[in-house]
């Protein structure tokens, strides 16, 4: 049986992978954000406490196109009740 995501995992995904396309550190992108390194790694482990504006900063930061990760999320939770 696949394990469930949940859209908070899909979006945890979507900053690594777009950190990763990036080349570009949990450091680096704290300074580009302008927020404490720490904020990034507590987000990154528990992204359901991500406030919805820091998320906003994160896809403008790295890129992301927005609609494609709300997409993405949407397509998660689409699922995840399509399980239930």
């Amino acid at each position: 049986m696949v394990r469930k995501r949940t859209p908070s995992e899909v979006v945890r995904g979507i900053i690594q992978a777009a950190m990763t396309a990036e080349e570009m550190t949990g450091e680096q992108l704290a300074r580009d954000m302008g927020v404490h390194v720490n904020t990034v790694y507590s987000d990154l482990k528990a992204p359901e406490k991500i406030p919805q504006g820091r998320l906003w900063l994160y896809f403008v930061t790295l890129g992301i196109p927005i609609q494609d990760a709300l997409d993405s999320i949407a397509g998660a939770f689409a699922v995840s009740l399509a399980r239930r």
